[in-house]
């Protein structure tokens, strides 16, 4: 068993464990970030580190049995071993590997995904955030009297949210699952905040806070149930 790092098209690269058989992957592996198949780049690096091909396994034979002893000392019966039919033993069937999740570094803050947000992560947090809350505050008419179609805010939301799961998830997990979760934090905070400002006249920031994470809490079940799913995949690596 060896650890093999294969570089995708796309830039991304990930790595796993393998035992080669011929020189060649028991089984297809797909990029963690784009999904395209790279089990011919995995091939072409294991044709080139020369890593030696696991021995066939040989039929074990057993022993001629032992001809049992004549009934009388004057007569001999000379007879011939049984040929073995016994099948060669099979080699065990070369399974997916489970890719260990990769540990945080320590003094840094993690978020689920294995790996730690970076400063550029961080922004897509705030172009989810921002926008669903100027949006619901927009389209209340609690600070400003501006006419604008619901149908067009909670458009311009969900775009946010999509480009905000975009950045947030870049580099660290699958791009579509990170554009979900922020389209469902986005539209939930969005329609959240909503509610709780429409009718009202005064407004706390805490409250606004407060009703954005409730709207969000479904968006943040989907990235728990993501990275459950995702677990036993093959681990981005920066």
């Amino acid at each position: 068993m060896r650890e093999l790092k294969v570089q995708c098209d796309c830039g991304q690269k990930f790595k796993f464990d393998v035992e080669p058989v011929n020189n060649q992957m028991p089984f297809r592996v797909n990029c963690p970030l784009c999904g395209k198949d790279g089990t011919d780049k995995a091939n072409t690096l294991l044709a080139q580190e020369g890593y030696p091909a696991a021995p066939a396994p040989s039929a074990m034979v057993p022993p001629p049995s032992p001809v049992p002893p004549a009934a009388q000392p004057s007569l001999r019966i000379n007879a011939a071993a049984p040929a073995s039919t016994a099948p060669p033993p099979v080699a065990p069937a070369a399974g997916r590997p489970r890719m260990p999740i990769p540990q945080k570094p320590a003094g840094k803050k993690n978020d689920g995904w294995g790996v730690p947000e970076s400063d550029f992560n961080k922004i897509g947090s705030y172009v989810v955030l921002v926008p669903a809350i100027l949006g619901a505050i927009v389209e209340a008419k609690f600070f400003f009297d501006i006419d604008v179609p619901g149908i067009i805010v909670a458009g311009i939301v969900a775009v946010c949210g999509l480009i905000g799961g975009f950045i947030n998830i870049h580099g660290r997990g699958p791009i579509w699952a990170g554009m979900i979760v922020g389209l469902a934090m986005a539209l939930g905070g969005y329609g959240t905040v909503y509610f709780w400002i429409a009718q009202r006249e005064r407004v706390y920031k805490g409250e606004i806070a407060l009703a954005f994470v409730i709207g969000a809490a479904p968006g943040y079940g989907l990235q728990f149930l993501f990275q459950k799913i995702l677990k036993k995949r093959p681990v981005a690596i920066a």
